[in-house]
């Protein structure tokens, strides 16, 4: 604790973002110590905060704002596109192809 607490005090801390995530292993493994680890989801990290993305879908134009708390659409915060994408149909969707993404071949 005290080795953590001279790191941070000279690099600075953990963002809140990784905090929350090391909470949850934490309150994971203190139940299970074999349950497996929690993904670490970066997605909404992935994208410059003030991106818009825009998708027409049953002709209505939905827009989803990155903030740097996630992906911002109908004023609910979604952690990634597959779960705005999800919201807005309905059903599972890579949100990567829902959103239009160029795939790299």
């Amino acid at each position: 604790m005290l080795a953590h607490q001279l790191q941070a005090k000279t690099h600075g801390d953990l963002n809140p973002e990784h905090k929350k995530y090391l909470d949850l292993v934490g309150r994971t493994l203190s139940k299970r110590p074999d349950a497996p680890v929690p993904n670490f989801s970066r997605e909404k990290s992935q994208f410059k905060s003030g991106t818009v993305f825009v998708r027409e879908h049953d002709g209505v134009e939905h827009r989803v704002l990155a903030t740097p708390e996630g992906l911002l659409w109908d004023q609910k915060t979604y952690s990634s596109l597959s779960a705005v994408a999800h919201a807005i149909t309905g059903t599972n969707w890579n949100g990567r192809r829902f959103f239009g993404f160029k795939t790299s071949e």
